[in-house]
């Protein structure tokens, strides 16, 4: 490959306000800077852009132990194209990623990354993440289980609490609950001289009820849980919810 011998020619920079999340509905420049190595400005390149839309692993670094979003409906990476442009006289171009998602749940990250083409025609590529946020209230879920006196089922705790788009931990008054557990059947079946099987759930209502997430101290829901799979259904203002598995 040409990349192999010839050595880069270009130095690409890309910024886009990463530090404040993409809300609902809004769009989002990213500003390009191609210059020389050699010092002149990268006039007159192509340039173009993609992202990738997925789920945002760390959405709120500050509370790594919460889990967010909907586990029954992962969302889909979704690949966008963000187009081609041209960098002027002093090598800056703009690209914008166009609003995203707005009826989503779950906390997103654009992974997005620009091209910009040297006059032989080879790319230089730079990344940028950009947090997607469409909700204005993301509602949060720390799972933790007390060890079992013998022979009685463990105490398993619940805690709560609301954040908004930034990270910062606000009060949600009124969120409802549901604790369900998750029983499955597994069945085994005959095809085409094979065997084969799968499993069907049947869910089981355990409590329910509403509570005030206050922007202190996390709210707590403690229940005594035999050995099963579990999910807590939140429901919340401004459209926030989450389904957290256990």
């Amino acid at each position: 490959a040409v990349e192999d011998f010839a050595p880069q020619r270009l130095a690409v920079t890309v910024t886009g306000q990463e530090a404040t999340p993409v809300a609902a509905g809004q769009s989002r420049n990213l500003d390009i800077i191609a210059r020389f190595l050699y010092g002149a400005p990268g006039s007159g390149l192509q340039a173009e852009g993609e992202a990738r839309l997925r789920i945002d692993p760390n959405p709120f670094p500050a509370f790594e132990d919460y889990k967010w979003g909907d586990q029954r409906e992962p969302f889909q990476e979704t690949f966008v194209d963000l187009g081609r442009t041209v960098t002027d006289g002093e090598g800056r171009a703009v690209i914008t990623l166009p609003p995203q998602a707005s009826d989503s749940a779950q906390p997103l990250l654009a992974a997005t990354t620009v091209s910009v083409f040297e006059p032989g025609g080879r790319p230089v590529r730079e990344s940028l993440d950009l947090k997607i946020r469409p909700r204005s209230t993301y509602l949060g879920v720390k799972v933790a289980q007390a060890e079992a006196a013998r022979g009685g089922d463990p105490t398993v705790s619940l805690d709560l609490i609301a954040v908004d788009p930034t990270g910062r931990r606000i009060a949600a008054p009124g969120v409802t609950w549901r604790l369900v557990s998750e029983n499955w059947d597994y069945d085994w079946f005959q095809q085409d001289g094979r065997w084969q099987w799968r499993r069907t759930s049947r869910d089981a209502l355990v409590d329910q009820g509403s509570v005030n997430i206050a922007a202190g101290d996390p709210a707590r829901l403690s229940r005594r849980l035999g050995w099963g799979d579990y999910r807590i259904e939140l429901t919340g203002p401004d459209g926030a919810a989450s389904v957290i598995r256990f």
